[in-house]
């Protein structure tokens, strides 16, 4: 990641080490590329404006720190307040009883109380456990 730069969204830019969609989360490899982050990590941050590929570089990374709702990409069926966990692919799920890894609770609103079905966007506010 190149220290200072930025992208026109204002988050910070990265060197792309793989296909990543919008909204996935990412994870920093060994040379320092934005790859998808697996179910095992919380991951830096999520992918902010677009779809990219190598080559199409660099990615912005909307850090999982900034405050605010996030885009996320469901695992699965996400219910409206349920705790949502790491998922492999840079995806989310929903926590299973017990779970020590929770990274968020699915926001909702008024006009979102519907279940979230896999491959959709999901609001979530990042928790840090």
């Amino acid at each position: 990641m190149s220290i200072g730069q930025q992208e026109l969204s204002g988050y910070p830019n990265a060197v792309v080490g793989g296909i990543l969609p919008r909204h996935s989360r990412v994870t920093y490899d060994a040379d320092g590329k934005a790859v998808l982050a697996g179910a095992d990590e919380r991951g830096v941050g999520t992918v902010a404006e677009k779809d990219v590929a190598p080559g199409l570089e660099p990615v912005a990374i909307r850090p999982i720190t900034d405050p605010g709702v996030h885009k996320m990409i469901a695992d699965g069926p996400i219910p409206a307040g349920a705790k949502i966990v790491p998922a492999a692919n840079g995806r989310v799920a929903v926590a299973g009883a017990g779970a020590t890894n929770v990274i968020g609770i699915r926001a909702c609103s008024a006009e979102s109380y519907s279940v979230v079905q896999p491959g959709d966007y999901v609001g979530v506010f990042p928790v840090f456990e």
